[in-house]
């Protein structure tokens, strides 16, 4: 983490994730910012960003089934009790790492099922395992956050409704997985439906966001992004 992890590729062992922690939260960021959520955050990356700010490495995670790590979800859910029901369930968050590195469906088809609403934030690298159209940004919100100069065209040309955009902006402008490197825009339809993103960059001081990267973010506004600010660092919660 932190720009230093090792980079790793798909994960193979069927019906299992690797996972680096679960909490209970404000959703901070994105389409659900401000609500109730359930974060799963999934161990090991594809990528190495020298600027991440986030603990994922695979060393100090555990394998979950699919199954218990269901039952872990409703009990963080529902504060334990044995039933989420649909009208309060919070939003769960799959994160990372890299989410697509693993075979998500079965996990988000049981969630869904009880009611919750699903977010996964994605390097837009990978496609997922499974999905032929019909599920993963069109069930499943999938917050698409390029940091190579390429996005795999699974995301760019998704006809789901469901598929957002997010770029981290420096004072330089939006910044990638290594110095200079030109992430992707947005795609128009998602630039014109207001489901494109920018968000500052997080660089270790007060939280303060710097007249540099104000300006950038301003001009991005004007273009069509909306600004979204990490409120749960506002907050002090994970």
């Amino acid at each position: 983490m932190f720009g230093t992890n090792e980079r790793v590729g798909r994960y193979t062992k069927k019906d299992t994730l690797l996972v680096r922690s679960m909490f209970r939260t404000i959703q901070g960021e994105g389409p659900y910012a401000g609500s109730d959520a359930v974060f799963v955050r999934l161990g090991g990356c594809n990528l190495a960003c020298t600027w991440c700010d986030t603990e994922f490495d695979v060393e100090r995670s555990t394998e979950w089934r699919t199954g218990p790590l269901v039952e872990e979800v409703i009990r963080l859910a529902a504060d334990g009790a044995t039933r989420v029901f649909q009208s309060n369930a919070p939003v769960v968050v799959i994160t990372g790492g890299e989410p697509f590195r693993f075979d998500l469906h079965a996990f988000c088809v049981e969630l869904t099922k009880l009611g919750f609403r699903v977010q996964i934030e994605t390097n837009g690298t990978l496609m997922p395992k499974r999905d032929n159209g019909q599920y993963f940004g069109l069930v499943a919100a999938v917050v698409v956050s390029p940091k190579t100069t390429t996005v795999h065209r699974h995301w760019t040309g998704h006809r789901g409704d469901r598929v957002f955009w997010k770029l981290i902006v420096g004072p330089d402008g939006p910044v990638g997985e290594k110095p200079n490197t030109v992430v992707p825009v947005a795609p128009p339809t998602m630039l014109h439906n207001g489901r494109a993103y920018v968000q500052p960059l997080d660089d270790g001081d007060d939280g303060a966001v710097s007249p540099a990267v104000s300006a950038q973010l301003q001009a991005m506004a004007r273009t069509g992004y909306r600004v979204s600010l990490q409120t749960h660092k506002l907050l002090n919660v994970e």
